[in-house]
């Protein structure tokens, strides 16, 4: 199995074909492909830590990136607003705060499997 980093492919392809065993899961311009998905990426730099993100309903999962800054995945990106809501009730200023659609190397993972790495 070959892996690549998004990057690359963001900078080297127009067009982009995922297959696995074989068989194209995937298939389309890169820009169209990652325009299909929502924006249930969440950058976030607040005060709530952790376990606050996560005792939001419909945060699926919550990375710390450095000593405030989290990168969250909603279930939906209307979670973003309830996420921004909360950090809000703590501070009036949210130095980052940015939503995105998945990566090329989470597309990958979502639709040829993590378990085939």
């Amino acid at each position: 199995m070959h892996y690549f980093s998004s990057h690359n492919v963001e900078k080297l392809c127009d067009q982009l074909v995922m297959l696995k065993n074989g068989k194209m899961v995937l298939n389309g311009a890169v820009q169209k492909i990652q325009e299909s998905y929502t924006r249930t990426r969440l950058m976030l730099e607040s005060p709530l830590n952790k376990q606050n993100l996560l005792a939001i309903d419909g945060v699926q999962t919550v990375k710390q990136e450095a000593k405030d800054r989290y990168y969250v995945i909603l279930n939906d990106p209307k979670i973003a607003l309830i996420v921004w809501q909360k950090a809000m009730e703590k501070t009036d200023y949210l130095p980052v705060f940015a939503t995105s659609a998945p990566t090329l190397e989470e597309i990958f993972k979502m639709k040829v499997g993590e378990e085939d790495e």
